[in-house]
Parts: C-alpha cells; sequence; structure tokens
C-alpha cells in the first residue's frame, strides 16, 4: 500500500493579499473544524505518512494546529509534518511548536526584495520574512523557500539566487504562476535568467545550495532514472477547511472532483499522446492535472516550454560538470 501526504486545507483566509494567489478568501473567518479531522486520521492514519498545513494562512490558527499535533501524540500516531506559510507570523508559540515537532517549514518569498514586491509585500514585511527565516535555521529548523516566478519578476531571477546564497539560505523551490500571462519573451527572459546563474551550479555534488526543480533533474540524469510522473489522488489527498476530501489542492471546492474517501480514485486525464516521441519525456513532468488546469490563460502550452527549458539547464550542467572534473 503506497502511503499518501495528506494537507490540511486549515483556511481560505490569509494575512496577505499576494497578486497571483488563486485561493478566493472567505468573507467570514473560518477554519477545519477539529472534530472532522479527527474523524478523518482515525478512519486514514495506517495510509498517511506526512501532514501539510496549508492555506491560505495556517499560522493564523496556530492553536489548531497544536491541538492537531497532541491528538496525535496521543493517539500514537506518527507523521512527518510540514508548514506552509508566509512566514510573517512565526512568533515565540509557533518557534516552539516548529521547533518541538521537527515540522519542516515551506516559507514563501518570492526572490529578493525588488522581485519580491512586485507581487506580494514591501521593505518591512520583507525585512520580518527574513528576520524569521533568520530565526528558523538559527533554531536548526529546515527551511525550503517557495520562490513563485511569475512574468513581471523574471528579470530579478538571477540576482534573487545570488541573494539567497549570500544569506546561506540554501534550499529553493522554483515555482511558476500558470495562471498569468505569459509570452514568448517571458520564456526567453526566463532562459535567459537561468543559463546566466550556472556559476551557482557549478558544483552539482556541493547540497549546500539546491535549488528545485533543477537539482532533481540533474540528480535524474546522473542516475539514468525517469522523473515521477502526476499521479493524480493516489499520493496526496487534500481535507479541505469545510470537512472534504479532494485529490489536489488546485481542486479544492471544486465539486466535480469531491472524493467519497480515501480510497477513490480519479484518473488523470491530461492528454499527453503528443508527447510520446518526446526528447524531453523521461525528465518531464508535463502530466499535472493542476498545471493544466491552471494555464488556461495561455495560448502556448507553458507547462511543457517551461519543462524543456529546466530539462535543457539540467543537461547542461551535468555536461560542464563532467568537463570540469
Amino acid at each position: 500500500m503506497v502511503k499518501k501526504s495528506l494537507i490540511l486545507f486549515l483556511t481560505n483566509n490569509c494575512n496577505l493579499n499576494c497578486k497571483y494567489c488563486f485561493i478566493k478568501k472567505d468573507k467570514q473567518q473560518s477554519k477545519l473544524d477539529f472534530s472532522k479531522y479527527k474523524e478523518v486520521i482515525d478512519n486514514n492514519n495506517k495510509q498517511i505518512s506526512s501532514i501539510t498545513f496549508f492555506g491560505g494562512e495556517p499560522l493564523l490558527y496556530i492553536d489548531l494546529i497544536e491541538s492537531i499535533i497532541n491528538y496525535n501524540k496521543e493517539k500514537k500516531y506518527h507523521f512527518q509534518y510540514i508548514l506552509n506559510t508566509n512566514a510573517t507570523l512565526i512568533n515565540d508559540q509557533a518557534m516552539e511548536i516548529i521547533k518541538k515537532n521537527n515540522i519542516l517549514v515551506n516559507a514563501s518569498l518570492d526572490g529578493n526584495i525588488i522581485s519580491n514586491s512586485n507581487n506580494r509585500f514591501g521593505e518591512i514585511i520583507f525585512k520580518k520574512v527574513i528576520n524569521n527565516i533568520y530565526k528558523l535555521k538559527q533554531n536548526d529548523i529546515e527551511v525550503i523557500i517557495n520562490y513563485v516566478i511569475t512574468p513581471n519578476n523574471i528579470d530579478h531571477l538571477y540576482e534573487s539566487l545570488h541573494f539567497f546564497k549570500e544569506q546561506s539560505i540554501n534550499k529553493i523551490a522554483l515555482l511558476f504562476d500558470y495562471e498569468a500571462i505569459w509570452q514568448e519573451k517571458d520564456l526567453q527572459k526566463l532562459k535567459k535568467q537561468l543559463e546566466k546563474s550556472l556559476d551557482i551550479f557549478s558544483n552539482i555534488s556541493n547540497k549546500d545550495f539546491i535549488i528545485y526543480p533543477i537539482y532533481s533533474k540533474v540528480l535524474a540524469i546522473l542516475e539514468n532514472k525517469e522523473i515521477s510522473k502526476c499521479r493524480f489522488g493516489e499520493e496526496t489527498i487534500v481535507l479541505s477547511r469545510t470537512g472534504e476530501l479532494y485529490p489536489c489542492i488546485s481542486f479544492v471546492d471544486d465539486k466535480a472532483y469531491q472524493m467519497i474517501d480515501f480510497n477513490h480514485h480519479y484518473n488523470n486525464t491530461v492528454n499527453v499522446s503528443k508527447c510520446n516521441n518526446c526528447k524531453y519525456l523521461r525528465l518531464c513532468t508535463n502530466n499535472c492535472m493542476c498545471r493544466y488546469k491552471n494555464n488556461h490563460n495561455n495560448e502556448i502550452d507553458i507547462n511543457c516550454e517551461i519543462e524543456k527549458i529546466i530539462i535543457d539547464l539540467a543537461a547542461t550542467i551535468v555536461n560542464n560538470w563532467f568537463k570540469n572534473k
């Protein structure tokens, strides 16, 4: 039996208002009912490997997070915990809970102050987030930066990656806004910014600075493995704030995809027959359901084009490494 990652969509509410966020805030304060969580976890705990606290901003309900963790301890349920947060609300209580329970933190920060300000917030909040990230790292808490790339912040990618490296923030996940309007010129900018950043990737055996998904594709090339594809709802299940189950965060509140229970299966309906003879196929994740759902604003297949850019970059990194070895 393949164990699943349970994502707890604690709330739609947030203390920020990022331009690209696809989550619609509730008019009233609402959160996942604790009794509903207990019902789901009691019936399905043996099928779960990890729990992710998601939102909205989950730290708006830090007491609920603590109650969930304490309940799991009482019941002797053992999970890995992950927190997706904008990192603005990490106070002493949150820090203690995170450290005590060895929670992996995915902190949202879209590059340096200039890049970040294009879509998220200004200097005061930026400094607060950076300071909170430093505090997490000083407490030996693993932090991965979720860096969303959009057409209006591409120009700052190279300098942002160097900013993170200079600040000893060493794990970055590059995410892409597939709902934005992308043009060919934006893709060319992305390609140039990543190629300009090749100096950062010069030593792929050094794990002191890791950038996903580039790092994952480099490893796949070195190990001659195929990148795992989207297994829609088979590895991940979302419990919404209203107590319903969904196969993916992008489909929450879409009643057509509401799941009956943990064993309810939806087929991945992305048609990738055009990809059968593509040279990028083994290293590509072009069958992701949520990316295609969110890519409705673009005439070109942005997911496909971005995958090609990243795979080509990974191949260049490997080739350069062998040349200089």
